[in-house]
């Protein structure tokens, strides 16, 4: 039985059949959690308190909530919807989930004295390789511009994806200063539901 046919079944009342989903999709929420520590390092991971287990178990409340909000209308595999409330309970977690805790220096802070690589006196400190300021505002710079140029393409195709209705709403709403009301309220919802479905789709596929 696949995901989808599950989470039907389930939405339908067979809440007996969480279990059985869960054994389906426990791989992709382990790969996730380690893909997160490995991205945080074990520094961040320390600061944060965080451990393997504590992003496992936070997968199976994402999983519930995933459950709760999917809806196949939107145009996307359930397992996106369930990559996407992943990340929120990770945030949770971990602890940085408010800007201003993701951009605390403390939460990012490194000696300058600390080796490129652990236990090996030979690679180098941190503080030996200070980028040139103005090199590095530049290649910013670039990256910034491929960002933003990939990001209009990738909602423009989306865009492109969803139906008359659905697009008339959107422009309504972020293009016209018009209410959710006036922008009509339950296609609005269901437009961005399937834009973000879509946007993270694609982003998955560049990973």
């Amino acid at each position: 039985m696949t995901n989808e046919e599950l989470v039907a079944l389930i939405q339908a009342g067979e809440r007996d059949k969480l279990p059985e989903l869960w054994e389906q999709v426990e791989r992709f929420v382990a790969l996730q959690a380690n893909r997160l520590l490995h991205a945080m390092g074990p520094d961040k991971a320390a600061l944060a308190g965080v451990e393997f287990g504590d992003l496992y178990n936070s997968g199976y409340f994402a999983l519930v909530d995933a459950v709760e909000r999917y809806d196949p209308a939107a145009g996307c595999k359930f397992i996106t919807m369930l990559g996407m409330r992943l990340k929120s309970y990770f945030s949770e977690t971990t602890g940085f989930r408010l800007a201003r805790q993701r951009k605390d220096p403390l939460n990012n802070a490194k000696s300058m004295d600390a080796r490129l690589k652990e236990n090996d006196e030979d690679s180098g400190a941190f503080g030996d390789f200070i980028p040139d300021p103005k090199a590095a505002q530049a290649l910013q710079a670039v990256e910034d511009t491929i960002s933003r140029d990939y990001t209009r393409k990738a909602v423009r195709e989306a865009l492109e994806q969803l139906s008359v209705e659905e697009r008339l709403a959107v422009k309504a709403y972020y293009y016209e200063g018009r209410t959710r009301r006036q922008a009509g309220g339950a296609v609005l919802e269901r437009a961005e539901l399937r834009l973000r479905c879509l946007l993270e789709d694609k982003r998955e596929g560049m990973l």
